[in-house]
């Protein structure tokens, strides 16, 4: 059963600036949009760019953060291995408006790198850009507007910039309670509750039994979280 993620992208998964890739998820700071629109003009009809959709983040904000000194559990400097006091990030209440930027999702004919689409397609190498390969098209394109993200600033579709379809067709609300997989849990759940040992044996078989440990503490917690009112 798929499982929706309501989580950022990274762009510190490894990839390298000579990763190579068809479709990127970029993020650009400070690049105008009249820029951006004609060079992504001049790539569309040159054939090198297929397909392509942005937005522009101007009211991201941010929390402070402070550098402070790390202590053991017993409130003692921790010292690094060159001998220095180690220091942590910490986050902080307050917030700030962070830099404006574009999320840029992108696919060429071939594959390319991020150094070649800084230095050669877009010729854009004064500020900085990061990327990674698209891997899910649809959290990719509902994170241009935070749609999964309710904690951030909610962006219209409006703000979007789409050349065609490729990737706002992803653009969909999953309905797990529609899927034959959530029923069948469900249903599982249920049995789980009113059924007898047996009565669950034989109607889900050996599979059933043999992990009937990890089937049974999956259940309980379903079941203990319900009464909690908590959402699964």
């Amino acid at each position: 059963m798929s499982k929706k993620s309501n989580k950022k992208p990274n762009y510190n998964d490894g990839t390298t600036i000579n990763t190579r890739a068809y479709s990127w998820d970029l993020v650009i700071y400070e690049i105008e949009k009249s820029y951006l629109d004609e060079k992504l003009k001049e790539l569309i009809g040159a054939g090198v760019v297929t397909h392509y959709s942005y937005i522009q983040h101007d009211k991201d904000m941010e929390h402070d953060t402070i550098n402070v000194v790390a202590v053991d559990k017993d409130g003692n400097t921790i010292i690094d291995k060159d001998g220095n006091e180690k220091t942590l990030i910490k986050e902080l209440d307050t917030l700030h408006a962070k830099p404006f930027h574009t999320h840029l999702l992108i696919t060429f004919n071939q594959k390319v790198s991020v150094k070649v689409i800084k230095n050669r397609l877009l010729q854009y190498t004064i500020h900085n850009t990061f990327g990674q390969p698209i891997k899910d098209k649809r959290g990719a394109y509902r994170y241009l507007t935070h749609k999964d993200n309710p904690e951030k600033y909610q962006y219209n579709d409006s703000d979007i910039v789409n050349y065609d379809d490729y990737f706002s067709k992803y653009d969909i609300k999953l309905d797990l309670s529609q899927s034959p997989e959530y029923q069948e849990i469900n249903q599982m759940i249920d049995d789980y509750t009113q059924l007898t040992y047996r009565q669950q044996a034989c109607k889900y078989g050996r599979d059933y039994i043999k992990n009937f440990k990890s089937y049974a503490y999956f259940f309980d917690m379903v079941i203990e979280q319900e009464k909690k009112n908590k959402p699964i």
